[in-house]
């Protein structure tokens, strides 16, 4: 998933969730800390993350 595909995803599931100017660079920076371990690829279209949804 694009970091656009994952804000879109949070915003459908929590009513309180806003994007703002620095939302993706956030959303970024955390899914890349190294205590989550998320996979991620860097793409043409820019970096994509597996996300096991349940």
């Amino acid at each position: 998933m694009s970091l656009k595909d994952l804000s879109a995803l949070l915003r459908k599931h929590f009513g309180g969730y806003r994007e703002d100017e620095g939302t993706f660079r956030k959303l970024g920076n955390y899914l890349n800390r190294p205590e989550f371990k998320f996979e991620s690829k860097h793409t043409n279209s820019g970096v994509k993350y597996l996300v096991k949804m349940r």
